[in-house]
């Protein structure tokens, strides 16, 4: 009758968009208590949409041939929509480096570094990061810099998922704690956590990949299921006992999830939990 029941649960899964990838996953589903969620591409859609497409436009070929290099294998939501951006707007780009130029590197909670073959070093991330003058753009989600100089900051707008409202809400009925980790600014995660519903206390800001780690380690360290989608999420997926992430374009995370989702809904987490 098992292996019956166990084909039943997971075909009704399937259904709501969700697939089981762990046989395993039941049991420990029945010990979590505390639901915790990236916030980035997967409270939000997978794609934020940028807002000020003139930074793109206005790039001159080098600075946008230099973006291009950053973003063109990066899986991280803003890496994605700036790429699509880049693609409409610079469609003479070319699909690689010069020979002569460094691998990007990713400096994890920080952002994205690339050294072209004139020596010149290329960074994507925070807006301060690597800053060697005076112009940090408050409101921008990233920014480009070559040199340490800032060459064009990137803002963006994030569309929460369908019945993500309703989902946390019939998650936290069920008596789970719902906690946000992100490694986003405080009025950005601030206002997500306000659309969902949430107490502001239950949305931490700010939050390295050690943070988040460290957070499910101290407050729930044997009751923890995490969903996350990205290489800020790892170590967070190495401390919690279930583990989720919604599927996108070359995600890193889906060999070490137990399930994942598609759509744009959130409303398989709820079943996830009836069916457990």
């Amino acid at each position: 009758a098992l292996p019956m029941c166990d084909e039943f649960a997971t075909a009704g899964l399937r259904r709501a968009g969700l697939f089981i990838k762990s046989a395993h996953i039941w049991e420990r589903l029945r010990q979590v208590n505390t639901v915790v969620f990236d916030k980035t591409g997967t409270l939000t859609m997978d794609i934020p949409r940028l807002t000020n497409t003139q930074s793109i436009q206005q790039l001159d070929p080098l600075c946008a041939q230099a973006l291009y290099q950053l973003v063109a294998d990066n899986v991280h939501p803003v890496a994605r929509s700036l790429r699509e951006a880049l693609l409409a707007y610079h469609p003479s780009l070319t699909e690689r480096a010069s020979p002569h130029a460094h691998e990007v590197e990713e400096v994890i909670g920080k952002g994205l570094l690339w050294q072209d073959a004139g020596s010149n070093q290329w960074s994507l991330g925070a807006a301060d990061w690597l800053a060697s003058d005076s112009h940090t753009p408050i409101d921008a989600r990233s920014v480009l810099r070559q040199n340490g100089l800032l060459v064009a900051a990137f803002s963006f707008i994030e569309d929460v998922r369908d019945d993500a409202r309703d989902s946390i809400a019939a998650l936290r009925n069920r008596k789970l704690d719902t906690v946000i980790l992100s490694g986003d600014a405080v009025e950005r995660v601030a206002t997500i956590a306000d659309q969902l519903g949430l107490p502001s206390i239950a949305a931490k800001a700010h939050c390295s990949p050690t943070d988040k780690a460290n957070w499910i380690e101290t407050n729930a360290p044997d009751s923890t299921l995490m969903i996350g989608d990205g290489a800020n999420d790892s170590l967070a997926f190495d401390k919690a006992i279930c583990r989720g992430t919604p599927v996108v374009d070359r995600s890193i995370l889906e060999a070490s999830a137990d399930f994942f989702f598609f759509g744009r809904s959130l409303r398989c987490l709820p079943a996830l939990f009836s069916i457990a």
